[in-house]
């Protein structure tokens, strides 16, 4: 499929989703993700740029990082500026590298964030309602998005409870306005192991 001799969905491989202290996905997983090797914090820029450096050697297809104010995470803290140029520094190393780097943005603030500092995409967007100012941002820069519908509510059970579509909150990430308004990819994205 890569090579464009046969046809088929396109799969990127990513090494562990990186995170700040503090920030999911490290909050919501704990330490046994970052024992397992599914997440990495970060603490210093020095060390954002050598953990990027390093998913490069390892010639992983792109890079995630996750952001603060997931459904589950720090309760939508807003970025510091160090935690921005943290981000920033990741977005820039990889962009050096040759690389794509996503983000796991659940608020209207991480999105905003994300968009600034250039990330590719965002994944597992829409935790919260986007207000109208984010939406034209997201639209302008044309970032890919590939919205969460439910998972934050329903991870593992979700296929087996539909009614969680039917849910006004939900309705309105699907809406033809919201959708409309965004006007940019969507595609679809899986944590599934």
């Amino acid at each position: 499929v890569g090579t464009a001799r046969h046809r088929g969905p396109r799969l990127l491989a990513s090494g562990p989703v990186l995170s700040i202290k503090g920030w999911y996905p490290a909050d919501v997983l704990g330490a046994e993700a970052v024992q397992a090797g599914m997440v990495q914090v970060i603490d210093t820029l020095v060390e954002a740029r050598t953990v990027v450096r390093a998913l490069a050697a390892q010639e992983v297809d792109l890079v995630q990082v996750g952001l603060p104010g997931s459904a589950r995470s720090n309760g939508g803290t807003l970025l510091s500026s160090f935690e921005k140029e943290l981000l920033c520094t990741m977005v820039q190393e990889a962009h050096k590298q040759e690389m794509w780097i996503v983000a796991h943005a659940g608020t209207g603030e991480a999105c905003a964030a994300a968009v600034e500092c250039g990330v590719d995409a965002l994944v597992h967007e829409g935790l919260e309602p986007l207000e109208p100012e984010v939406l034209e941002r997201l639209s302008r820069a044309q970032v890919p998005v590939a919205p969460a519908l439910f998972a934050a509510e329903a991870p593992t059970w979700g296929a087996s409870h539909p009614e969680v579509l039917r849910r006004r909150r939900v309705q309105a990430l699907l809406s033809s306005d919201a959708l409309e308004e965004l006007s940019t990819c969507l595609f679809y994205t899986s944590d599934a192991a």
